[in-house]
């Protein structure tokens, strides 16, 4: 159930911010002002680890040394992010990592062969995708020209690993396709995070951009997108009426936007 009446909603103890064409554009010039939005996010973060402000993690589909680089900068620090779309959560500054459920070694063993045999076959018939496999175990298509969307390949992507469909789901995002172990997305991730932490989705305020980010999305309590957002993502949250807000800013200005709309008073 997407909207939620006033009387049932819960406090925001938590926020999960997509990062790639969430806070960062993944390609092309950076807008006006962000910057003044960057630092603006961080503080917020940092009071977040304070406790004067919801805590924050990232809700991400890139691997753990990417995100360490991005955590440090962004002082994203003390709370637990989910890692490669829901693979694994972790904690910086507490060194703690814990796998998803659904993560097995079986599941490590099928993603191998598909890097090995699959992943080449793939590439050679779409050469306007390529393989990007810096992840533990997910693998991600990244275009390599502006001028295909990836997800009108996705049902190709998926015949082509038919003989592995009990073992993978395969999404999108704005720039790249998703070969995810079958079960494990934001969404799952979002849920069994809440199972560790002892806390309801409905506490939490999700924010992102993409199609990779509709799971998350429909479980949380509250939920944002910035103003580059899938249109697919702006009409979900649209659809959430109170409990969403689609910003007029882009990226990292957009989640700024977004934070104050549900936490005020944020910026005064």
């Amino acid at each position: 159930m997407i909207a939620q009446d006033a009387s049932q909603r819960l406090p925001i103890l938590y926020v999960l911010v997509d990062g790639d064409d969430t806070i960062w554009p993944t390609q092309g010039p950076l807008p006006e002002g962000y910057h003044a939005g960057l630092a603006t996010f961080s503080q917020l973060i940092k009071r977040g680890n304070e406790g004067t402000f919801p805590p924050g993690g990232l809700c991400t589909g890139r691997e753990l040394l990417y995100i360490i680089g991005a955590m440090r900068s962004l002082t994203l620090s003390k709370y637990f992010s989910i890692i490669e779309s829901g693979l694994f959560f972790y904690s910086l500054a507490l060194g703690v990592r814990f796998n998803h459920p659904l993560l097995t070694g079986e599941m490590v063993m099928v993603f191998r062969e598909i890097r090995d045999r699959l992943i080449p076959q793939i590439i050679f018939r779409f050469p306007v995708l390529r393989a990007y496999l810096n992840k533990e175990v997910h693998i991600a298509l990244e275009r390599t020209t502006e001028n295909i969307n990836p997800e009108d390949l996705v049902e190709s992507v998926k015949e082509m690993l038919s003989e592995f469909a009990d073992y993978v789901d395969v999404t999108s995002s704005n720039h790249a396709i998703d070969i995810l172990v079958r079960g494990i997305n934001k969404g799952s991730a979002l849920e069994e995070l809440c199972r560790w932490a002892g806390i309801s989705p409905g506490n939490l305020l999700v924010i992102g951009d993409s199609p990779n980010d509709e799971g998350a999305i429909r479980r949380a309590g509250y939920a944002g997108c910035p103003a580059n957002a899938h249109p697919k993502i702006k009409e979900l949250v649209i659809e959430r009426r109170e409990t969403g807000w689609v910003s007029e800013y882009p990226y990292v200005q957009g989640v700024v936007d977004i934070m104050d709309h549900f936490i005020p008073p944020l910026l005064h």
